[in-house]
């Protein structure tokens, strides 16, 4: 086999990898897709070994820097360049019983030495909340896989513990802030008109109370019209105009953040209003795309947030429906 350097390249996904194997003539030798299994890392090995027997001249192009195919792959003797590091779970990042799983099984050995009678009164404990997948957990747990060296093992898991212990304390004083957005925001009468909107939350409130900002009643407002947020949060798109040619696109210039929170929450209301619903439908039927619905719809609820806050009132939908067929609007007439 001629002795030439190879290239792979390893595309990190959860639950498999993408592969491909080139040379300096940067032509692709090889193409294909394994499991992140003892299996698959066989696979991947008798791939390269095809094209190069030499462990010295194969480099490895990899999305994370650390985690088991990684060692897997410096055991084998290949040059590694991590991409980007990601991480894998098995629990929600932010719950408590992901950071009581790796508190009561922080490695390899822990784990595998559990019963499953044990596992699963773990998960009672923390009244795991989708028991139709506690025989899919077992069996990932009892899954084979590649184990790093003794000393490896040892300095992940003192580190593990120091990240769990950094982990506890942030998730306390978020619960503190939360406590204390809440607080305030009980206490806020532009609270008032803003929770009776659909679909926004306990999370979207505090965020659409702070966009507008205080309603005084000497008329000084942070918004003088919804044009003027909805432009803001690049809910409107950007027209040009010159005779008989216009141009129209996307807002990019605006503040993201809105952007995010008049998304979220268009996109949320399609739950808890009908005719938010029947737009959304509507306008799909007729092609036009996810995230163009979801502005244009962000742009209406804009329109209704603005008109309750500066009048102090509540949302009321049969009104609102009411006048959408009064004015005759075709995705509204059959609601």
């Amino acid at each position: 086999m001629e002795q030439k350097m190879i290239y792979v390249g390893i595309d990190w996904a959860d639950d498999h990898h993408d592969v491909v194997i080139t040379d300096d003539s940067a032509k692709t030798l090889d193409q294909f897709r394994i499991g992140h299994t003892c299996d698959g890392f066989a696979l991947l090995h008798s791939h390269i070994t095809q094209h190069q027997t030499s462990p010295s001249l194969v480099l490895v192009a990899i999305e994370t820097s650390r985690g088991l195919l990684v060692h897997e792959l410096l055991q084998k003797g290949y040059t590694v360049y991590a991409i980007n590091p990601k991480a894998l779970e098995m629990f929600s990042l932010n719950s408590q019983i992901f950071m009581d799983f790796l508190k009561a099984f922080p490695d390899h050995d822990t784990l595998s030495s559990c019963k499953k009678k044990t596992f699963l009164a773990f998960l009672r404990k923390h009244r795991y909340s989708y028991p139709a997948k506690t025989e899919e957990l077992w069996k990932t747990i009892q899954s084979p896989s590649l184990q790093p060296d003794k000393v490896t093992a040892r300095s992940g898991r003192l580190r593990l513990g120091m990240l769990l212990g950094q982990l506890e304390n942030l998730k306390e004083h978020i619960t503190h802030y939360e406590r204390e957005i809440q607080h305030i925001l009980d206490h806020l009468p532009e609270s008032t008109p803003v929770k009776s909107l659909p679909g926004v939350g306990e999370r979207l409130a505090p965020e659409l109370v702070a966009i507008l900002g205080p309603n005084s009643k000497n008329g000084h407002h942070r918004f003088q019209a919804a044009e003027e947020i909805a432009k803001l949060s690049g809910c409107v798109p950007v027209v040009r105009e010159s005779g008989k040619w216009k141009s129209v696109s996307l807002r990019y210039a605006c503040v993201k953040s809105l952007r995010r929170t008049f998304h979220d929450w268009a996109f949320a209301s399609i739950n808890y209003s009908s005719w938010a619903r029947a737009f959304y439908d509507y306008h799909k039927t007729r092609n036009q795309s996810h995230g163009t619905i979801l502005r244009n719809l962000g742009k209406k609820w804009i329109k209704i947030l603005f008109a309750v806050w500066l009048k102090g009132t509540t949302y009321n939908e049969t009104l609102h429906i009411h006048n959408l067929k009064a004015r005759n609007v075709p995705w509204a007439m059959a609601l």
